[in-house]
């Protein structure tokens, strides 16, 4: 049996419309994005180089709402604070897409 993505998309999307978390990229402040707010173990944290000093929280969003990926050292804006991407997962479906936040000055 197959994977359904488009029920898989479906349902993630059900799931993180649950606790949304809108933001907007870079400069472009005319188009927002939701995803869920989230935070990785302390493990994962400091087996990235580099994020262990600044790693805030990351994003879980449904990859299709950007038209590319979102790239490390790109700004994020919510709720008035303005984070740094420090890096981004992508899962194997191409479902989702997981942002790692950090602060601005990083």
């Amino acid at each position: 049996m197959a994977l359904d993505l488009t029920a898989m998309a479906t349902q993630i999307a059900g799931i993180l419309q649950q606790v949304p978390f809108t933001f907007t990229l870079g400069t472009v402040t005319t188009k927002t994005y939701t995803g869920t707010k989230s935070f990785l173990r302390k493990e994962i944290v400091s087996g990235n180089a580099g994020l262990a000093n600044v790693y805030e929280f990351s994003v879980l969003c449904l990859a299709s709402q950007f038209a590319t990926v979102p790239v490390p050292k790109t700004t994020l804006t919510a709720g008035g604070t303005t984070y740094k991407i420090l890096s981004v997962d992508t899962d194997t479906t191409g479902i989702t897409i997981r942002l790692h936040l950090g602060s601005v000055f990083a």
